[in-house]
């Protein structure tokens, strides 16, 4: 696998603006294919794990709805022999933040895992950052579309510390056994 080089963001996301931004990418090169066919049809992974710290600026304008977050599109092969590939999307989503998505004044970790087991082979993977111009606020009347000025168009919506992992579901791990494995692991061919 290849690291999860961009973490910081200099840049945001604007409300009902910036559709989305891509942060990190990777394909699994051929020296590596039958690797990876071989951890993930055995087992050896079976999750997938995204973790970001959120800031979010909308606090002030009494939001009501709209989301956020990040989208990791896999692309797969529905069996380790195929040479057919689809993309399937996962995602982390403000709907499901734990906190007021809308209020997070300073960086608030969020974190969600997916079973993958029946996802197909993973031979690579496009992690965005994403806002989804649907966002609502409430003006004391009536709920209105938020829109920004066009003169204050700074960022409202950051990602910092990104993390995308692979693992097995602990539930599952009835051996109390952790295996390790590398490729630069000598003895793992």
């Amino acid at each position: 696998m290849a690291d999860l080089t961009t973490t910081t963001l200099s840049e945001g996301l604007v409300a009902n603006r910036t559709a989305a931004i891509p942060i990190w990418q990777w394909s699994i090169d051929e020296k590596s294919k039958n690797i990876s066919n071989d951890l993930q049809a055995n087992g050896i992974y079976d999750t997938l794990g995204i973790q970001a710290d959120f800031k979010c600026l909308l606090n002030s304008y009494n939001m009501r709805a709209g989301s956020y977050g990040l989208r990791l599109d896999l692309y797969v092969r529905l069996s380790a022999k195929s040479d057919k590939h689809i993309t399937k999307s996962v995602y982390l989503d403000s709907s499901e933040m734990f906190g007021n998505p809308y209020a997070f004044t300073i960086f608030a970790t969020q974190a969600k895992t997916f079973d993958i087991t029946s996802i197909g082979t993973i031979d690579g993977m496009t992690l965005w950052f994403y806002q989804n111009n649907d966002f609502i606020y409430f003006d004391g009347q009536k709920e209105k579309f938020l829109e920004v000025d066009e003169r204050l168009l700074t960022p409202n919506i950051f990602v910092n510390n990104v993390y995308v992992a692979f693992g097995s579901e602990l539930s599952k791990v009835t051996d109390n056994t952790i295996k390790l494995y590398s490729t630069n692991d000598l003895s793992f061919k």
